[in-house]
């Protein structure tokens, strides 16, 4: 009987520790260059195509409220979730201010 609980006890564990790990959001920050703005009208989404330093790109999901604000070829610090049951969304957005000193 003992054997029995302890493989119950370490089957629900498991399943747990997987559960966990599909629902939970990962968290990614970097600068990154907006490449493209995609707009699909038959569920009204926003999306905006970033592209990192290394020249790979991510589609992620952007809120209307900032959509008129972001400008292609303009460089940000974004911060966006994703995990296995829901794409990537931001979270935050913000402008890199340049300034040059010559």
């Amino acid at each position: 009987m003992g054997k029995q609980k302890v493989m119950i006890l370490f089957l629900v564990l498991l399943l747990i520790t997987f559960l966990y790990y599909n629902f939970m959001f990962s968290s990614t920050f970097a600068i990154v260059t907006l490449d493209e703005k995609i707009e699909t009208y038959e569920n009204s989404n926003k999306f905006i195509k970033l592209k990192f330093e290394d020249n790979s790109t991510v589609k992620v999901k952007v809120p209307d409220i900032v959509w008129p604000f972001l400008k292609i070829g303009a460089e940000y610090s974004v911060k966006y979730k994703q995990n296995l049951m829901r794409g990537p969304f931001v979270t935050r957005i913000n402008p890199l201010n340049k300034t040059g000193s010559d």
